[in-house]
């Protein structure tokens, strides 16, 4: 499907799949091919209006060139008068968020969650290797194939760091962007950040796929800033949640989520942490 020639009328519009702020993204069908896609559609005079264009651009850029196989795939891009068309990897069982709404209490079995982190460390790694920061990990942007194996898509708010001879880019951002639950502390101190904010989202996102519910939840978004900041984790004091999670599981998402940059377990030291060196966890 060469970006060339395509216009949208190529394609079957199916269900919509999800709603954004600036778009929405359907299942597709290319007529031709047969082949099933998903596409984000996007109003043009919206993104300049929120003065989004170059975000747009930076989006296209960087999720063009990954090949990971837990990365969603951008296959192609075209646009017409009215609106800009991403062409992506179509995943069957959709977003994860939809699937933790289907459980008891939004919780995961600790086996499937180890499986789930594991890959998406494998995905990060994979991004800092290549000097790229997501910046908004949450359940809402992990999508499920049709094996039920995880991918990372939505990379709207990802950055690349220029790490050519003559840059000047030291690999330190302050944009202020993700969702409040899963913001580092940097981030809400308004101070240069790195790669390590995507470890912190990874702790956030383990505990809340193994506890139902946000480490620092709180009902006032000036608590939650404070306890984030603080490091001050809402452990469960239930005994259903305190016991059907290892004690390993536990200790991987207290590394993760030390206010401490350099203290913070870096994406190598998670991958060989010993959560994943066990069958099944013991309690």
């Amino acid at each position: 499907m060469s970006n060339k020639n395509l216009k949208i009328s190529d394609f079957e519009i199916g269900k919509t799949l999800g709603k954004g702020k600036l778009g929405r993204v359907y299942c597709c069908q290319h007529k031709s091919s047969g082949y099933i896609v998903a596409i984000k559609v996007m109003n043009i005079k919206e993104l300049r209006e929120f003065k989004l264009t170059n975000q747009l651009k930076r989006e296209i850029s960087i999720q063009g060139k990954l090949q990971h196989k837990s990365i969603i795939k951008l296959y192609n891009w075209f646009y017409d008068k009215k609106r800009i068309y991403l062409i992506m990897e179509y995943c069957y069982n959709g977003e994860l968020f939809k699937t933790l709404q289907k459980t008891k209490n939004g919780i995961l079995p600790e086996f499937k969650v180890r499986k789930y982190i594991s890959d998406l460390l494998m995905s990060f790694k994979y991004l800092q290797d290549n000097h790229i920061l997501h910046r908004d990990l949450k359940p809402e942007n992990i999508l499920l194939d049709e094996y039920g194996d995880i991918k990372l898509t939505d990379f709207g708010w990802a950055t690349q760091i220029d790490t050519s001879s003559n840059s000047r880019d030291t690999g330190r951002r302050r944009t202020l962007c993700g969702t409040l639950d899963y913001l580092s502390p940097e981030i809400i101190k308004n101070q240069e950040y790195d790669h390590k904010v995507d470890n912190w989202a990874l702790g956030v996102l383990t505990f809340e796929l193994l506890f139902g519910y946000a480490p620092f939840e709180h009902a006032t978004k000036e608590k939650t800033y404070k306890m984030i900041c603080e490091g001050a984790i809402n452990w469960p004091s239930d005994d259903y949640r305190q016991n059907n999670v290892s004690s390993l599981a536990k200790d991987f998402i207290a590394k993760l989520l030390v206010v401490d940059v350099n203290k913070r377990m870096t994406i190598k030291e998670a991958i060989s942490h010993a959560w994943f060196r066990t069958a099944s966890s013991s309690k």
